[in-house]
C-alpha cells in the first residue's frame, strides 16, 4: 500500500504542477493580447471629455512687475543758479516691509534709485520725471478744500444733582 500512495501522491503533484503552469501560461497570453483602442468599446468616453477637462496652463516664469513708487513734488528751488526739485517718494508696501516714504533733492539729470529727474520748469512749477521707465510730468498737489460749515454748539453738560434740585424747587 505504501507504494500506491507514493504513486498517487506523485501523480497528484504532477497534475497540480501542470494546472499551475497552464494557468500561468494563460495569464501571460491574456496580458499580451489586450485589445487595441479601436476595439475598446469604452474608448469613446475618454475621447468625449465629459467633464470638459483641459490641460493645465503653462506656468509663468516671470513674477508680475512690482508697482512703481508714488512721487510727489514738494518744492522747486533755484538757489545758487542750480535748479533743484524737492520730492517725496512713497514706496509701496512689501510682504515683509511696511510703506516707506523718503525725501530727496535732485537736479536735472540726477537719479535716486528708480526715480530720475529729466527736466525742471520753475515758472510753470512742473518737473518731468522718469519713474521706473514711465515718463510723467508732476506738479504740486492742490490741497483738498475743507468744508466751511457752521459749527454746532457744544453739548450742554449733564449735571444730575442740579436737575434734581430744580425739580424739588417747583
Amino acid at each position: 500500500m505504501p507504494s500506491s500512495t507514493n504513486e498517487a501522491l506523485t501523480a497528484f503533484s504532477r497534475i497540480t504542477v501542470a494546472w499551475v503552469l497552464s494557468a500561468f501560461l494563460q495569464c501571460c497570453l491574456m496580458a499580451g493580447a489586450s485589445p487595441t483602442s479601436s476595439g475598446n468599446p469604452y474608448h469613446q468616453i475618454v475621447e468625449r471629455n465629459v467633464f470638459g477637462l483641459r490641460p493645465p496652463p503653462p506656468a509663468r516664469l516671470e513674477p508680475p512687475p512690482a508697482p512703481s513708487p508714488k512721487v510727489r513734488l514738494t518744492g522747486i528751488t533755484t538757489i545758487l543758479g542750480n535748479k533743484l526739485a524737492l520730492l517725496k517718494i512713497q514706496f509701496p508696501a512689501q510682504p515683509s516691509k511696511p510703506v516707506k516714504e523718503e525725501s530727496c533733492v535732485l537736479a536735472e539729470g540726477q537719479r535716486d534709485g528708480l526715480i530720475e529727474v529729466l527736466e525742471i520748469n520753475e515758472k510753470t512749477a512742473q518737473v518731468k520725471v522718469d519713474n521706473s521707465g514711465t515718463v510723467s510730468v508732476i506738479t504740486f498737489e492742490k490741497p483738498s478744500p475743507t468744508p466751511t460749515g457752521i459749527a454746532s454748539p457744544p453739548p450742554r453738560p449733564y449735571w444730575p444733582r442740579l436737575q434734581a434740585q430744580a425739580g424739588l424747587r417747583k
